[in-house]
């Protein structure tokens, strides 16, 4: 048994991609990568493949030169099947169900299966994962601070309060990267200025933390709470103080008073 990611676009098109290393991708690396389209993966390894078959080395240079080749079709095998997601994904394909199966016709049977005989069951599950996916994406335009995909993000439907396995959320993302527009944007759709990670660390100890003014006083204005500690006892003052950071050491001190 082998396990797959089937992958959905639209309403009924399904595609299941194995998860792991690809033996096609392998042996057949250049025409793989073709097959699947992935171009820019087929003409690095065709333009390996001619450069090192052209090249004019004898004796240990030449094995060498047949060793490179063959690592290079060795990570077509590793990466491939994940590039080949990415890029489905690229094309507004998203994985619904993570399946072991025997091949990938079985894999897509059992979501057709499953999605028949239980189609409210299946309907919850989809919903749950569109709401991590949203999660996930809102938190990683959080830390890069994309206020444009942020708020298209929140316009779908992402949850400004949804939180990684770590406890994290996008509006520690944003506090961490002194990202102050999106800052603004998470706190008004309702993101929580005192959610904690797993390690107690809150936004406003991530903003001290990493010297960011403008990003602790909106967080302090929102409501943080200054004598928040993690789990090594640190309050968003004593990083502050041990980062050196006057200013937001000043600010923290108003707000504790």
């Amino acid at each position: 048994m082998r396990v797959f990611n089937v992958y959905q676009h639209g309403e009924d098109e399904l595609l299941a991609v194995k998860r792991g290393f690809s033996w096609p991708g392998f042996f057949f690396s250049a025409f793989w990568a073709a097959h699947h389209r992935l171009w820019l993966l087929a003409f690095g390894v065709v333009t390996v493949t001619v450069v090192g078959r052209k090249s004019e080395l004898q004796g240990p240079w030449r094995l060498m030169a047949d060793s490179g080749l063959v690592l290079v079709a060795l990570l077509v095998g590793v990466v491939g099947n994940s590039l080949r997601g990415q890029q489905l994904q690229k094309h507004g394909w998203s994985v619904v169900k993570t399946v072991a199966a025997h091949d990938p016709d079985a894999a897509v049977a059992a979501v057709q299966k499953e999605r028949k005989e239980d189609p409210e069951a299946w309907k919850q599950e989809q919903r749950l994962r569109q709401s991590r996916e949203l999660g996930r994406q809102l938190a990683q335009a959080a830390m890069d601070g994309d206020a444009a995909v942020v708020k298209d993000l929140l316009a779908a439907g992402a949850d400004p309060k949804w939180k990684g396995s770590t406890g994290a959320t996008a509006l520690m993302a944003a506090a961490q990267g002194g990202h102050a527009e999106v800052v603004d944007l998470l706190i008004a759709a309702g993101s929580e200025a005192n959610a904690a990670n797993t390690a107690g660390v809150t936004p406003l100890i991530l903003a001290a933390q990493n010297g960011h003014v403008n990003v602790t006083a909106r967080l302090l204005a929102a409501g943080a709470d200054v004598q928040a500690r993690d789990e090594d006892g640190d309050t968003a003052l004593s990083v502050a103080q041990n980062s050196g950071h006057v200013d937001i050491v000043g600010l923290l001190s108003q707000g504790k008073e």
